[in-house]
């Protein structure tokens, strides 16, 4: 590492995505399996990124055979800051948690979906939020929409990007599983549960 220019450790965006598949296992791997997990970019690529980190000494490297296998260096100066990076996603489902459980009017459910739940969203992506209001709360009730607004505006704070709401009353729920529209496929697939409900009784009308 040139302890000059730390910030050099990651110099290249495949950087990232190769250490957080290294962040997330103690087990030594492949070029190949890294490249795997990593779902982005070319094998070649792969192994570029992990011959610069290999040189920064943040990634280790032991010879097997034919075979070379990459470890996270864990002792590295720069991985405290790593693995923080690595699990910022993490830390937004968190915080997101966390201010639905200070909400005076509870929602019937709450759920990150789209690009953000997925985890392969781009600096101008939405999160994507699914709320559902409760069936004696109007939609213009004061209370509601500010806690909808000061979320919104926490979610920019947080990650620079828009936040997304959709929103529903509960009364509305069996009108979205009768029609089902295109937004239902993408809560189907990857939306992570946040408050209430979880989002499979809420689709069932089991809630």
């Amino acid at each position: 590492m040139d302890v000059s220019r730390p910030h050099g450790v990651i110099s290249h965006p495949l950087d990232s995505t190769v250490l957080r598949v290294l962040v997330g296992t103690t087990q030594p791997l492949t070029g190949h399996r890294v490249a795997r997990l990593a779902d982005e970019g070319s094998q070649q690529g792969v192994w570029k990124a992990l011959n610069r980190l290999v040189r920064e000494g943040v990634v280790e490297r032991e010879e097997a055979g034919s075979s070379s296998l990459y470890t996270l260096n864990r002792d590295h100066l720069a991985v405290p800051a790593i693995e923080l990076l690595a699990n910022l996603r993490g830390e937004l489902l968190e915080r997101l948690r966390q201010a639905f459980g200070g909400w005076k009017i509870k929602p019937i459910h709450a759920s990150l979906f789209g690009s953000a739940a997925r985890g392969d969203g781009g600096v101008g992506s939405d999160i994507d939020l699914f709320v559902v209001r409760p069936r004696n709360v109007d939609a213009e009730d004061e209370t509601w929409c500010r806690q909808l607004d000061e979320l919104a505006q926490a979610v920019r704070g947080w990650t620079g990007n828009h936040a997304g709401v959709v929103e529903l009353s509960e009364g509305e729920l069996s009108t979205l599983r009768r029609r089902r529209p295109p937004v239902l496929e993408g809560l189907d697939a990857d939306a992570i549960d946040l408050a209430g409900a979880d989002l499979a009784q809420i689709l069932k009308g089991e809630a």
